[in-house]
């Protein structure tokens, strides 16, 4: 018996099943990651903070070929996204950068792909995101990074010091 490789994929959810999936996967033993973030949400008679998934309608899986099946048979789970017509595998830096961002209470701000102004293209050298390439920009007069999950067209916006960059 030889052992496969697992790698970290992308799943895709039914509308506001990520938490329930997310469970059920642990459940299953499979390696998950739904990252959350609190939110002040707003009714008619109250202020709550909750917590809300950061990727609404993904959840993060580490898994090998052999459980492909038995993961997209998880209630909720819609299908593994895919580019190319291969499944999108995200570097484990990635995941390990957003946990660590979270845990640290760090912020994290999303923003559509489309919706930034191109700057140079860096390389984090320091840090969680070590290796991870991503676009300089100027948010509130501090450097950020814009690091992109370009398989859910997502960004991470990250505050980063000068010397942990080096230019691409």
């Amino acid at each position: 018996m030889f052992n496969e490789v697992k790698n970290w994929h992308i799943l895709t959810t039914k509308s506001h099943f990520e938490k329930q999936s997310f469970t059920q996967l642990t459940l299953n033993s499979f390696e998950s990651f739904l990252p959350l973030q609190k939110v002040l949400s707003q009714w008619s008679d109250r202020k709550k903070w909750i917590e809300k998934p950061l990727f609404p309608g993904y959840i993060f899986v580490n898994f090998c070929k052999s459980d492909r099946y038995k993961v997209l048979s998880i209630q909720g789970i819609v299908r593994v996204v895919q580019f190319e017509k291969k499944d999108y595998i995200v570097n484990e830096k990635i995941i390990n950068g957003i946990k660590y961002q979270i845990e640290n209470n760090k912020e994290i701000v999303l923003a559509p792909a489309f919706d930034f102004t191109l700057g140079d293209k860096v390389m984090i050298i320091n840090g969680p995101f070590k290796g991870a390439e991503g676009i300089l920009t100027q948010l509130n007069g501090k450097s950020k990074i814009l690091v992109l999950i370009e398989a859910i067209g997502q960004v991470c916006i990250l505050e980063i010091k000068g010397n942990d960059i080096a230019k691409v």
